[in-house]
């Protein structure tokens, strides 16, 4: 039985034995030969690997972020330039947003047309298959389709009951 490698992460990355057993983990199975218990082990590790790698970079990537300060005194010392600037550009993203939304609100009204237009038309070539079809002969087509429809689920239910009598004798 194999022992269940520890994984351990430092800044840099892991050490030569937990990649060593990383590829003994492939060998194994690509042979074929892991048991449950054996890819569970694998699994709870590499997911143990990740979350701990994940966790490390978020850390370390907060690190390098210098805190923002928001006081208003801060905020007072920003130049009037730079706050021009972000206003500005606020207002361009607000202006892309509408564009953006008005070619949305375009595109779904042509799709909904479209549908409308189809549906419109597949409506009409049934009334033209059904219309030329007199009264008569409609109601003799639509009972025939019922009749067929009885006898096939008649037929299902006659299979299914003896499929349930032969499992029944013994």
């Amino acid at each position: 039985m194999r022992m269940k490698a520890s994984v351990t992460v430092s800044e840099s990355g892991s050490d030569k034995s937990e990649i060593q057993n990383g590829t003994s983990d492939k060998i194994e199975a690509k042979s074929g030969n892991m048991t449950v218990k054996t890819l569970m082990e694998v699994y709870e590790g590499c997911i143990t690997h990740l979350r701990k790698s994940q966790g490390t970079r978020r850390v370390n990537s907060l690190k390098r972020i210098s805190p923002a300060n928001f006081t208003r005194g801060t905020r007072a010392r920003v130049p009037n330039e730079v706050i021009q600037q972000i206003r500005s550009l606020n207002n361009l993203d607000v202006e892309l947003y509408k564009y953006a939304k008005e070619i949305f609100v375009k595109e779904h009204e042509l799709v909904s047309k479209k549908m409308v237009s189809t549906s419109k038309k597949s409506i009409a070539d049934l009334q033209n298959v059904f219309g030329e079809m007199e009264g008569e002969k409609l109601w003799k087509f639509v009972s025939v389709a019922l009749m067929l429809l009885l006898i096939f689920l008649l037929f299902l239910f006659v299979n299914a009951r003896r499929r349930i009598t032969s499992k029944v004798k013994i």
